[in-house]
């Protein structure tokens, strides 16, 4: 028996595969109820991109972050580099959390001060 996609998740899906085709990108009136929903799945894809090592995937799928507006992306951004050894990125992408929406949790503080170096 197949398995139907959430969703969201396939909501995700279908705009990733618009954005490997070309530059143009969704608007959030394309999407259906609030951006957030769709914040798990995006870093699901994001996930499985960056553990395969699809660098050009994953930069594309970067995009769609954008259509997320909570505040904490960057914050959970950040802790996915670090999951995978991107301790350099990790640190930027914290950083830059604090200084755009001056969110930061006890993980990313951790996670700052074991990367610092690595900045």
């Amino acid at each position: 028996m197949k398995k139907k996609l959430d969703f969201p998740y396939y909501s995700v899906l279908e705009a990733f595969a618009r954005l490997s085709y070309g530059p143009e990108s969704d608007t959030l009136s394309d999407w259906y109820g609030t951006p957030a929903i769709y914040e798990k799945a995006i870093f699901g894809l994001l996930e499985v991109l960056l553990r395969a090592g699809r660098t050009k995937g994953f930069q594309k799928a970067l995009l769609l972050l954008n259509l997320i507006t909570d505040d904490t992306v960057l914050l959970s951004l950040g802790k996915l580099y670090y999951k995978y050894g991107y301790y350099s990125l990790a640190y930027k992408e914290l950083e830059h959390s604090v200084k755009l929406t001056g969110k930061i949790d006890g993980e990313g503080i951790k996670i700052m001060k074991n990367t610092l170096g690595a900045a």
